[in-house]
């Protein structure tokens, strides 16, 4: 949070670190070269901001790294775009993004579950480059990846999870089961887009105990599928 900039820093490097691997383990004849070297520069610049850059080594790093262009523009097509909406407790929130998506612009992530399920998040931050914020995870389970309506559950093994956090008041979040769903109305992979939306309520544990249950109503999303995954 922006409370704790040491953790900042350190999440702002770890970010820098995993880029830089991919980005290390590309060839500029990679037809994603052009987008691991953005993501690398980008991720640098945040780092930059979070850090700090007193003998100027990331900024040179930056530098070096020019424009990304690659004579490969076969993936160039792919767009990265991330919007979610959603009123929790009657305060409205229209600009839910991924965290960092400011800096790196990747809309979802492939991820393989503690039960081998692959799983698509889809996530909206309303303070995506300082955190302390309200978050809203959406894991989207592989067999959900249809156009149809699928109950939401708070783990992953039943189906598709939702995971809600509310930092903005030292709160633990949680949602309640069996109270929320999420409808899918496009999911293409051509086009590589999902969207849809989502209800559920949640509850908020406290040091005198919990309070709620509290609502979210009229979730919607529209996420770029651009993930490598779907290449």
């Amino acid at each position: 949070s922006s409370d704790n900039p040491v953790t900042d820093c350190e999440t702002a490097q770890t970010i820098t670190q995993m880029n830089a691997v991919s980005y290390n383990a590309a060839n500029s004849s990679d037809s994603n070269y052009s987008e691991l070297c953005t993501d690398y520069k980008n991720a640098l610049v945040a780092q930059i901001a979070s850090c700090g850059d007193d003998s100027g080594a990331l900024q040179n790093t930056v530098n070096s790294l020019g424009d990304c262009s690659d004579t490969d523009t076969s993936n160039s097509t792919v767009s990265h775009d991330a919007l979610m909406t959603a009123n929790l407790n009657g305060v409205q929130y229209d600009n839910l993004v991924p965290f960092y998506y400011p800096y790196l612009h990747n809309a979802v992530l492939v991820q393989v579950d503690n039960y081998g399920n692959k799983m698509l998040l889809i996530q909206g931050n309303s303070a995506p480059t300082s955190g302390g914020a309200i978050e809203i995870n959406i894991h989207l389970r592989e067999d959900n990846w249809a156009i149809g309506t699928y109950p939401l559950y708070s783990d992953s093994s039943s189906g598709t999870k939702i995971n809600p956090i509310d930092l903005t008041n030292g709160y633990q979040t949680y949602y309640v089961d069996n109270s929320g769903s999420i409808t899918i109305t496009t999911f293409d992979t051509v086009s590589r887009i999902v969207e849809g939306t989502f209800q559920y309520s949640y509850m908020h544990s406290t040091n005198s105990g919990e309070i709620g249950p509290f609502n979210c109503v009229n979730g919607t999303f529209r996420y770029s599928l651009d993930n490598e995954y779907f290449d």
